[in-house]
């Protein structure tokens, strides 16, 4: 997701922060598991992070004591540094494994993190959470042990053992702002630090999905709705104790009601997403630039991607198509533009084919490389469980796509998809705001020349085909009880009315 970015936008940025240390505490309850998956990552490496192989990306200092070469004293400097305020730069905490309760015990400690050099006495892993956290820029749990508490946390273990939020408390902020960052896995997946993007006014706003998907806001303003804001509540606290907004999508009620469309009020049968954004207070409304603009935008910024035929630089994205029988192999790079407008989401398009075709190559080889070790199932069993919630993200054609439900006695009791098109078609607001297609067209010189009389909007559409509208994307219809309006059935070659 990107929001419309800007004429004043510069397209080369220099990161904010020069240099960062990476504070990592493998002393919770746990087996390092986490810190040894960390160095399969792919995208990126460990090793292109610590060697500054990512531009765009601040240099990285990481302590850990699993990958160190320094121990002892020397190690356990930048610790101390930090808690006593010398060290020259903005850390991040990273803590591994589950936190034991140090309150239950009357004598010794369950665990510890280096010693004291006055007593000579271990200094425990909750003493160091507590001197650091408050101090850290962001706060990290990796793995499950440190996210929920993993198995130490399970009854009768004499430890007390809890997640990292349950010890901080799930309310805890770092001094930026920030919530305590969960990467669960059992080890955590590698390349699941760093997946998921959300880009506002051209900078990173957060990597985190849980943030991204709490943030969600379904406001109504312009919309053919009453309010259901005071209705019945689904989920009050997702399942790592977070809030849940009533204006979530898990909490949605849509209660229509039809009337006259009136420009200066009620307009629209679309409603308004809208992401709310914690640090600034206000909910944003987010386009995905007809989807390849915003993908390569996030794509370019991250300086994840790598797959030999398409590489992400921190500024641009390259892609190479190789030599055919006929043509010669072609290098293209798509270069993070000035403005946002229908030109750069028309030019974004067209790089997109080349992006396409180069991912796709490189698919089909990961495919056949599986096939020929013999691994050919392409799906798992599941069992739909008797009371869950759940969300998944994915990319449309057109941009994100996110799917919100509510599972009660094993049957689906709320359900709400959000395309890329109820984001870029969404109406003004309650507290104002256009959605993106009223944002783009807003001060838009007209060329043409035709008058008032046989007025046709070139250049008003002109702005809103660039977004690749797909209007029957933003809004769903159900009428209940098996009601049938009407059946099409499109087959190759065209639809047809039953």
């Amino acid at each position: 997701m990107a929001r419309a970015m800007g004429k004043e936008l510069q397209a080369r940025r220099p990161p904010a922060v020069k240099e960062v240390d990476i504070l990592w505490i493998t002393a919770g309850l746990s087996c390092d598991g986490d810190s040894v998956s960390v160095t399969n990552a792919r995208l990126p490496s460990i090793e292109d992070v610590l060697l500054g192989a990512i531009p765009g990306l601040p240099k990285v200092n990481l302590h850990n004591p699993v990958l160190a070469v320094a121990v002892g004293d020397d190690f356990m400097k930048p610790f101390w540094d930090a808690y006593e305020g010398r060290l020259a730069n903005p850390f991040v905490l990273v803590v591994e494994g589950s936190i034991p309760n140090e309150k239950i015990k009357s004598e010794g400690y369950w665990a510890a993190y280096g010693s004291d050099p006055d007593t000579g006495q271990p200094i425990t892993t909750c003493e160091w959470i507590d001197r650091l956290a408050p101090k850290a820029t962001a706060v990290v749990a990796a793995g499950t042990c440190a996210t929920y508490g993993g198995i130490h946390a399970m009854s009768g273990n004499p430890t007390g053992a809890m997640g990292l939020a349950d010890y901080l408390g799930w309310a805890f902020k770092t001094k930026a702002g920030l919530p305590i960052v969960n990467v669960p896995g059992c080890p955590v997946q590698p390349d699941n630090f760093m997946e998921t993007l959300l880009v506002v006014d051209g900078k990173t706003v957060t990597n985190d999905l849980v943030d991204i998907n709490l943030g969600i806001r379904i406001l109504l303003g312009s919309s053919y709705y009453d309010d259901w804001q005071n209705g019945h509540l689904f989920v009050e606290k997702d399942p790592l104790g977070n809030p849940v907004d009533a204006r979530h999508p898990w909490n949605q009620t849509p209660l229509p009601h039809p009337q006259k469309r009136d420009f200066t009020g009620k307009y629209t049968w679309v409603m308004s997403p809208r992401w709310y954004d914690k640090q600034s207070g206000k909910h944003l409304a987010l386009d995905t630039g007809g989807g390849p603009l915003a993908r390569f935008w996030a794509t370019a910024l991250a300086g994840l991607v790598d797959i030999g035929y398409v590489k992400a630089t921190g500024t641009s994205v390259k892609m190479v198509l190789p030599k055919t029988a006929l043509l010669p192999e072609v290098e293209l790079e798509w270069k993070i533009p000035k403005w946002s407008n229908a030109i750069e989401r028309d030019r974004a398009r067209t790089y997109f084919q080349a992006y396409a075709a180069a991912c796709a190559i490189y698919f089909c080889e990961r495919a056949m490389a599986e096939l020929h070790k013999g691994n050919t199932a392409t799906w798992t069993d599941f069992k739909v469980p008797q009371d869950a919630i759940g969300c998944g993200f994915h990319e449309a054609v057109r941009g994100v796509l996110s799917h919100h439900v509510v599972i009660r006695n094993g049957r689906i009791a709320n359900y709400h998809p959000y395309p890329p098109t109820p984001w870029n078609a969404s109406p003004r607001d309650n507290f104002g705001t256009l959605g993106p297609y009223e944002d783009a067209v807003k001060n838009t010189p007209i060329f043409e020349e035709n008058g008032p009389g046989k007025f046709k909007g070139i250049d008003i559409m002109r702005a809103v085909r660039s977004f690749d509208p797909c209007l029957p994307c933003g809004v769903h219809m159900y009428l209940g009880e098996g009601k049938e309006l009407v059946v099409r059935h499109s087959p190759a070659f065209g639809a047809q009315v039953k």
